[in-house]
């Protein structure tokens, strides 16, 4: 086209769009841009833009229809190196009458190699790399130096390491954006342009496909024939300008969910000519997608915040949004339940399999494009790929029709919202059904197997639904099964997380093997309840399931079809605990199968659990137990989510089991004292009664805490560890980091604020400069200064002159307090 006239684009054509920075124009350059270079790459295959609709008027071509395309195109073969300047005429062989300075910037890259700037793009990125490299390389050698062998500093030196590493993965390289418009020749109103900053934007986008794909512009240059449209004259047809400006009028923009529904629809009908694929299934696809889908998900998400229509703007606008996020949530279901089909599927493109198991919403938007890639080599020569890697429409179709049902007034329902909020996954917001999680910006692993087995108990079990209603005794049995998989699989309950690739194929492979021991227990039941399966399971182990779990599981459900009900509650209610949620070991350990002393430990649990004073909890268990703590470094926080560090590890721990296999021994036994010799106390006044008790014993580590609950709150995450014949409590999880001697962290909390010292304390921890592990009391006129020594002992100066040694922190506390009494 442009070796017989140039382009330019008339005044009565909208500003270049696709470089525009929204969802919408991301979503469709990124998928523009990739089959574009996808074509013109060394591999590529021819690809047809459809037509350009114009008239040639006054020695140019004026695009009617295709503005957007063509100015596409002129942007990538200006990097690939193509000449697009008149040099006779001097002027750019593609120009806007909507501004002259969209023109005027077009004319003035036309003049302008891109091999410079790609040059230093490319200076700008290895620059980057190596700054990145040498950060990581500094980090990695100080992790290898042994914990004996760090240095006192090694602390600073660690933190100063992951900042600079930060700061180098944050470095920003050069792009052709910001060196075009760092340019002298680049006029600053050019900034203003809406045009001008959209193509800015494209290039950038262009260049960073090639790169991503390691394809230089020469290589691409060679193969941009590839990429081809049919343009149509319409002056030849006598059509005149009033047809022209009304066939120009803007239409509606593609929304997300427009451009995924048609992409799957293109599939479809590839699919088709494939011999993969059927009319009968396309015209379901449809219907259902324009039909049964939106309506469920326009009821669910949309139709009770909209209401009706008014003439305010803004309130037009938020319905509209409503509306929006009703399609981009059904997208989003579609497109989850494809992922977890193709990542079953042996043989899947490691790139594409990579998406589907990473489906946050940024691949979610990406995946059709990686999955069209994969099937490219064998479509581009006319060859039929296995079916088994392509989308399996009647089966995505049967999962999605599984999920939902049609009540009594005709509105569709997500089966999900059926389970009671107290089996949900999420403690904190239990509101959140499984279906609100399928549907978030990141849907994790562990919700997706939970989600997984639902699918297909449903696909095994579909929903009865008689008149509207849901059947109550099948509610309760999927509601069981729910229970019982998110006791199974949340992360929470797992000794091993659902965190990769493998653990989470493996615990695919646990979801399918308790399926099929489903399907057999099914039909060879006469009278089903999930209940009942579960309890047929038995000592089984399944590999893909977190045994210890599954065990547990068992043991309830036997607990629960002993008795007419009674079980049942005492355990759903002990489980819905929020430091539990759906793990309760411990109890049925301590209970040994009386329900009565089951309830009393909840009872008494629950207000350990509850009490707002942790602090007071933690010296509470040690006036009880004093080792609690000090024997394994961890005195666990308050907190269901925290895996490794929080009460549900240490509650349902075999490894920190005592004598006898008695889970979690520390906290058994404060409730056993709590029962036995406190009764007829509250949970708070049998705390103090025993935190008094203990203290009598005198000045110890334990004492210290017993007396200043407070020194915890320098625990962030409550450690404690020996050091040197002391024990320390640190900041963080693990030695290397801030470290508080607990004697001397104690004689901080005890003079500070008092009226005795002179001035203010100094503290010094295990990465201080001065000293390590000291204190500075400014007594009086005497200033005191406190050393931990090796082997537990202390250092007493006295106005920089040594005044006593002492063998333990005992003697030390004793005769510091004793001489130097607080007032």
């Amino acid at each position: 086209m442009l070796e017989e006239y140039p382009i330019r684009v008339p005044k009565i054509q909208r500003d270049y769009a696709q470089g525009r920075k929204n969802d919408a124009a991301n979503d469709i350059r990124s998928k523009f841009v990739h089959d574009l270079v996808t074509a013109i790459s060394p591999t590529g295959a021819e690809t047809e833009l459809d037509f350009v609709y114009g008239s040639y008027r006054k020695g140019a071509f004026e695009p009617l229809d295709g503005q957007q395309r063509l100015t596409t195109l002129f942007l990538i073969h200006w990097i690939c190196g193509v000449d697009l300047y008149d040099s006779e005429k001097k002027q750019a062989l593609l120009s806007y009458e909507t501004r002259n300075t969209s023109t005027d910037f077009c004319l003035e890259l036309v003049k302008h190699s891109p091999e410079p700037f790609i040059a230093e793009i490319a200076r700008s990125v290895s620059g980057k790399k190596d700054m990145v490299d040498k950060a990581e390389a500094k980090l990695n050698a100080l992790k290898s130096i042994d914990i004996k062998d760090r240095p006192d500093d090694f602390g600073k030196q660690y933190q100063q390491a992951k900042q600079e590493l930060a700061a180098a993965k944050e470095y920003p390289v050069k792009s052709f954006s910001s060196m075009i418009q760092n340019r002298d020749w680049f006029n600053y109103l050019w900034k203003f342009d809406p045009t001008v900053q959209s193509m800015l934007v494209m290039l950038d986008a262009v260049y960073e496909e090639m790169h991503s794909r390691e394809l230089t512009p020469e290589a691409c240059r060679e193969n941009l024939g590839r990429v081809t449209f049919s343009d149509l004259d319409l002056g030849s047809f006598n059509l005149s300008d009033e047809l022209f400006i009304k066939m120009n009028a803007r239409g509606k923009q593609l929304s997300s969910f427009d451009i995924i529904k048609s992409t799957l629809e293109e599939e479809i009908q590839v699919q088709k000519k494939e011999g993969h694929c059927t009319t009968e299934t396309e015209a379901l696809w449809r219907s259902l997608v324009d039909g049964e889908w939106i309506d469920w998900f326009w009821n669910q998400f949309a139709s009770d915040k909209i209401g009706a229509i008014t003439e305010n703007e803004d309130e037009y606008k938020e319905r509209l949004n409503y509306a929006k996020t009703a399609e981009e949530f059904l997208k989003r279901l579609i497109l989850r339940i494809i992922t977890l089909r193709l990542v079953r599927v042996n043989g899947l493109n490691d790139i594409l399999m990579d998406y589907c198991y990473r489906d946050n919403i940024e691949n979610l938007d990406r995946l059709l494009i990686v999955y069209n890639d994969a099937l490219r080599a064998d479509r581009s020569k006319d060859l039929t790929p296995d079916a088994k890697l392509e989308i399996d429409f009647p089966a995505v179709i049967s999962d999605m029709k599984s999920l939902y049902y049609k009540d009594r007034k005709g509105t569709y329902k997500d089966l999900f919202s059926l389970i009671p909020m107290e089996f949900s996954i999420n403690s904190s917001e239990v509101e959140l059904t499984l279906l609100h999680l399928a549907l978030s910006d990141k849907f994790n692993n562990d919700c997706k197997i939970i989600f997984y087995a639902l699918l297909k108990y449903l696909k095994l079990r579909p929903a009865v639904i008689e008149n509207g209603i849901p059947n109550p005794e099948w509610v309760d049995d999927f509601s069981e099964w729910a229970h019982f998989c998110r006791n199974l699989f949340i992360n929470e309950n797992n000794n091993v997380r659902i965190d990769d690739t493998t653990n989470f194929m493996t615990a695919v492979g646990g979801v399918d093997k308790l399926i099929e021991k489903l399907r057999q227990f099914i039909t060879e039941s006469p009278i089903f309840s999930t209940i009942a399966f579960i309890r047929s399971l038995g000592s089984q182990t399944i590999t893909g399931v977190d045994n210890q779990s599954l065990a547990e599981e068992v043991e309830k459900a036997a607990l629960k079809l002993s008795d007419s009900g009674e079980w049942r509650s005492a355990i759903n209610n002990a489980e819905a605990h929020r430091y539990l949620w759906g793990q309760i070991r411990c109890l049925l350990n301590w209970a040994g199968g009386n329900r009565l002393l089951f309830e009393d430990y909840f009872m008494r649990l629950s207000e350990l659990l509850n009490y707002r004073d942790k602090n007071l909890v933690y010296a509470g268990i040690l006036s009880v137990e004093p080792g609690y703590g000090f024997e394994n470094n961890k005195m666990y926080l308050f907190s269901n989510k925290h895996r490794d560090y929080g009460y549900k590890r240490f509650l349902r721990d075999e490894g920190l089991k005592g004598k006898g296999g008695v889970y979690a021994p520390a906290i058994k036994k404060t409730l056993d004292t709590w029962r036995d010799s406190y009764s007829a106390l509250s949970f708070e006044e049998f705390l103090k009664s025993s935190i008094s008790s203990a203290k009598a014993s005198g000045h110890s580590y334990v004492n210290c805490i017993l007396e200043k609950p407070n020194i915890l709150n320098d625990a962030w995450d409550k450690m404690v560890f020996p050091s040197d014949g002391h024990f320390v409590i640190a900041q963080r999880k693990t030695p290397s980091s801030h470290c508080y001697d607990i004697a001397l962290d104690y004689l901080f909390y005890t003079y500070e604020d008092n009226d005795v010292l002179s001035s203010n304390l100094e503290f010094y921890d295990s990465v201080s400069q001065t000293h390590k592990h000291a204190i500075l009391i400014p007594y009086g006129t005497n200033r005191l200064l406190i050393k931990a020594t090796p082997n537990g002992g202390y250092d007493l100066i006295v106005n920089d002159t040594p005044d006593k040694s002492f063998t333990n922190e005992k003697e030390m506390l004793d005769y510091v307090l004793n001489t130097y009494p607080v007032s």
